[in-house]
């Protein structure tokens, strides 16, 4: 029988259990993934990053996937602590941060509050969204189902415009799951992204950070240009024909995008 790529398990923090996802050993790695997905968008990637000499954590964020549900919202610095004692629990007390997403809003929160636990951050699809979405996001409110549960049909369509043509139906499939793990909870991150001034957190940010996107990742594409325009001494890769599913895509290339950027010597300052 062939060894799992990477391992499974649980970690305390005071906000209850963290599940996670692990491989490698090395420079610790954190992962924080989209809404409403859990570390399984992460599984292409953690063997290989684990391969290239780090020690790779994927964690479900707070109320995401197998970890805790809290019983109301969380505000964005619970988010981003319940990730800082989740590591700690693992032993590690700063690592560099993978963001995606609704992970890149958790990612920037955690650099500005806990900037001793960040060494370098990588930021895929930085929202910096246009004001009438970020405002349907800061409003947005509970998921709400039917008798005949056309809104899983509605669900399942909006995802597939966001894929590229083509896309794997399995990638749907994993993302509808992961949204109904959720309850009717995926409002809540939804409103901490919308309620973040992602300009100000960049503009404040005194990491060495890289900057990803794929012209596909429709949503966060022109956010990704934006920052460019707004941090001119941030390093930018994109990776042509990639989408928001990037991870599944080119896994290859998006680990060595990082992990040459990782690898770099630390500024003086920093």
């Amino acid at each position: 029988m062939s060894q799992a790529p990477f391992r499974k398990g649980y970690v305390d923090t005071s906000f209850g259990q963290i599940h996670y996802r692990t491989a490698g050993e090395g420079a610790p790695l954190v992962l924080l993934h989209q809404t409403p997905s859990s570390s399984a968008m992460w599984d292409p990637v953690i063997p290989l990053f684990g391969r290239e000499g780090y020690r790779c954590v994927a964690f479900d964020m707070l109320g995401f996937g197998n970890s805790a549900q809290p019983t109301s919202k969380p505000s964005g610095r619970d988010y981003a602590q319940a990730m800082v004692e989740a590591a700690r629990g693992l032993g590690i007390e700063r690592a560099d941060v993978v963001g995606h997403h609704t992970g890149v809003t958790i990612a920037l929160i955690q650099a500005d509050l806990f900037p001793e636990t960040v060494r370098k951050l990588v930021l895929w699809g930085i929202p910096l969204l246009p004001p009438e979405t970020m405002e349907r996001l800061r409003i947005e409110g509970p998921a709400t189902y039917s008798e005949d549960g056309s809104e899983l049909v509605r669900f399942w369509v909006n995802r597939r415009r966001m894929s590229r043509p083509g896309a794997p139906i399995d990638l749907s499939v994993r993302w509808l799951i992961e949204r109904l793990q959720m309850g009717f909870n995926t409002h809540w991150p939804h409103n901490v992204v919308g309620e973040t001034d992602h300009a100000a957190l960049l503009q404040r940010l005194r990491h060495p950070t890289l900057l990803m996107c794929g012209q596909l990742d429709r949503s966060t594409w022109e956010g990704h240009l934006q920052a460019q325009a707004l941090r001119p001494d941030l390093p930018a890769v994109e990776i042509e024909n990639a989408s928001l599913d990037v991870a599944d895509e080119f896994p290859e290339a998006f680990v060595q995008a990082i992990h040459g950027f990782l690898s770099e010597e630390l500024p003086a300052w920093a």
